[in-house]
C-alpha cells in the first residue's frame, strides 16, 4: 500500500497483522533536478494497493529472515528501484504537460490550492505557502497554476473576492465600504478600482442596476 504521510492517513486493522514500513522522505524522492518539480499524486488521504511495493517488501523480508546481511550496494539499488517506481507511478505524468511544456496542477494540488485561497480570501496567502502545500517550488507552482486556470493565483483570488462581493451586494443593508473590507480589499476606493476593471461598471452602478432582480429573488 502507498500513502502520502503529509495527508495524515489513518489505518485500521481488524485483527493481528505483520507489516513492513518503507518511510521515504520527500527530500529523498526529490534529490535530483528531473524530479524536483514532481509531486506524488497519492496525496488524497487514502491508501492504494501497489503490487510492486509488495514484491519489493517480500524480497527485503526474505533477506532479513534468512540471516544474511545485505550489502549497502544492494540496499541502495533497492531504494533506487523503489524511488523510481514511486516517481514514475505517482509523479506528475508527461501527459499533463501543455503545448508550451508547462504542466498543470494535479487534481489534489488543484483542490489544495483553491481551498487555501478560499480559506484565506480576506487576508490573502503567500505564493510560497501555496507552493509548499502543493509540494512544488514557487516558480513551478506559478507556471502550473497559470496553465490550469489561465491566470495567476493573485488574479484568481481577486476574482473570487469579486464573486463574494457580488453576493453581499444583494443585501442593500451592507455598505460598499463594509463589503470592501470584508472580502479583503484595503478600502472602498481599492474595491471600486478593481470592480470597475473586472465588471466594467462601479459597484454602486451595478448594485442599482441589479436592485430589482435582487428584490424579486427575495420575494
Amino acid at each position: 500500500m502507498v500513502a502520502n504521510l503529509q495527508q495524515d492517513p489513518a489505518f485500521f486493522a481488524e485483527g493481528p497483522l505483520h507489516a513492513i514500513w518503507f518511510h521515504i522522505p520527500m527530500d529523498a524522492l526529490m534529490m535530483d533536478e528531473d524530479a524536483s518539480d514532481k509531486a506524488l499524486d497519492c496525496a488524497t488521504g487514502s491508501v492504494m494497493d501497489d503490487p510492486f511495493v509488495t514484491v519489493l517488501a517480500r524480497t527485503m523480508l526474505s533477506m532479513v529472515t534468512c540471516g544474511h546481511r545485505p550489502s549497502q550496494t544492494l540496499v541502495d539499488h533497492l531504494f533506487l528501484a523503489l524511488r523510481g517506481h514511486l516517481l514514475d507511478t505517482y509523479g506528475a505524468p508527461p501527459a499533463v504537460q501543455s503545448r508550451g511544456g508547462s504542466r498543470g496542477l494535479l487534481p489534489w494540488q488543484h483542490r489544495r490550492a483553491t481551498s487555501l485561497i478560499m480559506d484565506n480570501l480576506t487576508n490573502g496567502i503567500s505564493l510560497q505557502a501555496m507552493a509548499s502545500a502543493c509540494q512544488l517550488a514557487p516558480s513551478t507552482f506559478l507556471r502550473a497554476f497559470r496553465t490550469t486556470f489561465g491566470e495567476t493565483p493573485h488574479q484568481w483570488l481577486i476574482g473570487k473576492r469579486i464573486d463574494r462581493a457580488l453576493d453581499l451586494m444583494a443585501d442593500r443593508c451592507i455598505s460598499l465600504a463594509d463589503i470592501a473590507l470584508s472580502v479583503g480589499f484595503s478600502d472602498q476606493s481599492h474595491f471600486t478600482r478593481v470592480f470597475v476593471g473586472r465588471m466594467g461598471v462601479s459597484p454602486g452602478a451595478w448594485r442599482s442596476a441589479n436592485a430589482g432582480r435582487a428584490l424579486a429573488l427575495a420575494e
